[in-house]
């Protein structure tokens, strides 16, 4: 159903932000700001969907430390989750920037590039922990789910 496990955490994401869900023959769409996602669900349901995409998240939170959760909070939420993960982010970054790096998130949170040198940081601090979480979750994390093997 999802080329790697950073794609079923997207879609988790979504879905946990309340993204609709639609269901068309063996296609699941899912609207992403102005564009619309679909994966091939095979025979799944959208019960299946949402069931698998919410067991990814509970799956994740219970496997990885807060930052690393923070981060992929950061990465993939959407709303209020992802402004959660990047007041953590700031949290722990201002302290290594000596500064605040409010100013300096707002791009990151557009995703726009990370242009200024402590929006470098964020981005690299991001990028780091959402790695480690990525690699920090447990063998069979989604078996059966990822059409690819990661």
């Amino acid at each position: 159903m999802f080329s790697s496990v950073s794609h079923a955490l997207h879609w988790a994401f979504l879905l946990d932000s309340g993204a609709a869900l639609e269901i068309r023959g063996r296609r699941a769409h899912i609207a992403c700001g102005a564009e619309t996602r679909t994966i091939d669900i095979g025979e799944r349901t959208a019960t299946d969907v949402r069931t698998v995409c919410a067991r990814a998240l509970v799956e994740a939170r219970a496997a990885l430390s807060a930052p690393q959760m923070l981060a992929l909070c950061a990465r993939f939420g959407h709303g209020g989750t992802r402004a959660d993960g990047f007041a953590a982010l700031l949290e722990l970054c201002e302290p290594l920037a000596g500064r605040s790096l409010s100013a300096d998130a707002v791009d990151l949170f557009a995703d726009k590039p990370a242009e200024t040198p402590g929006a470098r940081l964020l981005s690299g601090v991001r990028a780091a922990l959402v790695a480690h979480a990525l690699a920090s979750l447990p063998a069979g994390y989604l078996a059966g789910n990822l059409t690819a093997t990661e």
